[in-house]
């Protein structure tokens, strides 16, 4: 029996979100930390990340104020990071080419 897997690479993830928030049962996170939380469960598929990741209060918009002004760079430890930032988001706020990765 053949069956008919999903191969467009977005449709997968929204599959993969689908089923993140089914396990996660309705559990609700603070203002703006969900989809970060939900990212990080999808990225490492371990449902721990739910109880563990703590956002500091003004992260999120220190982060976007940093990335907005141009001169901030985002430095990862593997390439598959890097291959996961969205590019396009990134070059709205001033630049897609400061993301990059130091071993």
């Amino acid at each position: 029996m053949m069956r008919d897997y999903l191969k467009d690479p977005r449709e997968i993830e929204l599959k993969s979100m689908e089923i993140i928030e089914e396990l996660l049962g309705g559990r609700t996170f603070p203002a703006g930390n969900e989809k970060i939380i939900k990212r990080v469960i999808h990225t490492t598929a371990d449902f721990d990340f739910a109880d563990i990741t703590v956002i500091s209060p003004g992260a999120l918009q220190g982060a976007q104020k940093a990335l907005s002004k141009g001169g901030c760079r985002i430095v990862a430890d593997t390439q598959m990071i890097v291959s996961g930032v969205n590019k396009s988001i990134l070059a709205s706020l001033g630049g897609a080419d400061r993301v990059l990765c130091r071993k």
